[in-house]
């Protein structure tokens, strides 16, 4: 059995309150937007001005500290006080209940995000990524899985060497994959994120391009040369995970790479901006959607005598 907790939170609040839950969460914590799906339609829309929603997922074990962890959230936003509902559901629950608001997504020029269970007549010109989380995050619905997806569209070339921090469900990594990328690896720190990725590249017929390996960045092979570091990196994760990894993602760039960084709100963009400066990379632009960012850095090619 697990232990799912949502907690209702206004936009600048939401992040914060991810922070607080993720080093307790076993299972993962996830952010999302209110989301408004009409009716007859598989196609939604963000309400900007709702209350955004963070789950947090624990095992039975890790579920005992919840109490102590619920009387400490409440402290820390007294001023603001948050809305807590939780319930217990086992993994065959949460594999099948939630399926019915996954819809056919089409992000950017020519992906489109298809739900395994779902029926589509694909276009000549699209690249499908056929799509089955399990216990993974990572659906395409969150704004900035969207915003790394038309990132890496319009990023990835032939023969690139890429790196996925915090791969999830592994569609950012597989999308790599299928625009043309030689090779990929995909982190997590979540081995049923590791299982799910490893699946879904085998499902879309990438599964000799896409590696996935469960461990941090800094359990990585050293790229300390600049001819043995990634041509480009994407690490959608939190603020605050991009910030405290700022060092080790410059590091894992080859000479000439970009970085395309995301997770995190409007707020907190100066502090990831400073971060990757202090890191040695420089920041070339910023994309949004709605309050959510995404930013593009890049490593300095250095001259050689």
């Amino acid at each position: 059995m697990w232990l799912e907790v949502q907690i209702a939170a206004h936009r600048l609040d939401a992040e914060a309150v991810a922070a607080a839950l993720e080093p307790h969460a076993d299972g993962g914590v996830v952010t999302e937007e209110p989301i408004n799906y009409p009716p007859g339609q598989e196609t939604f829309a963000i309400d900007y001005d709702a209350l955004l929603t963070v789950k947090a997922y624990f095992s039975e074990s890790a579920a005992q500290g919840w109490p102590a962890l619920r009387r400490r959230l409440r402290r820390l936003f007294s001023t603001q006080p948050l809305t807590i509902r939780s319930r217990r559901f086992s993994e065959e629950d949460w594999a099948y209940s939630w399926r019915e608001y996954f819809p056919v997504l089409h992000i950017g020029r020519r992906l489109v995000v298809q739900p395994t269970w779902r029926d589509y007549d694909s276009h000549e010109d699209e690249i499908v990524l056929h799509l089955d989380p399990g216990l993974a995050f990572g659906t395409g619905q969150h704004p900035t899985t969207r915003l790394c997806l038309e990132a890496l569209e319009g990023t990835v070339k032939p023969a690139f060497r890429i790196l996925d921090v915090g791969t999830g469900s592994g569609i950012l990594a597989i999308a790599a994959a299928k625009l043309g990328a030689a090779s990929v690896l995909g982190l997590d720190i979540e081995p049923q994120a590791v299982q799910a990725t490893r699946e879904n590249a085998q499902l879309n017929g990438v599964a000799d391009i896409v590696q996935a390996v469960e461990g941090s960045l800094s359990g990585t092979p050293a790229t300390q040369s600049p001819d043995s570091g990634y041509d480009l990196v994407v690490a959608n994760i939190s603020a605050l995970a991009i910030c405290d990894l700022a060092t080790e993602l410059a590091r894992a760039l080859r000479d000439g790479g970009t970085l395309i960084a995301s997770g995190f709100i409007a707020e907190n963009e100066g502090a990831v901006a400073r971060s990757l400066r202090e890191a040695g990379l420089a920041i070339d632009r910023t994309v949004s959607d709605g309050d959510w960012r995404a930013i593009f850095a890049s490593k300095a090619t250095k001259s050689r005598a």
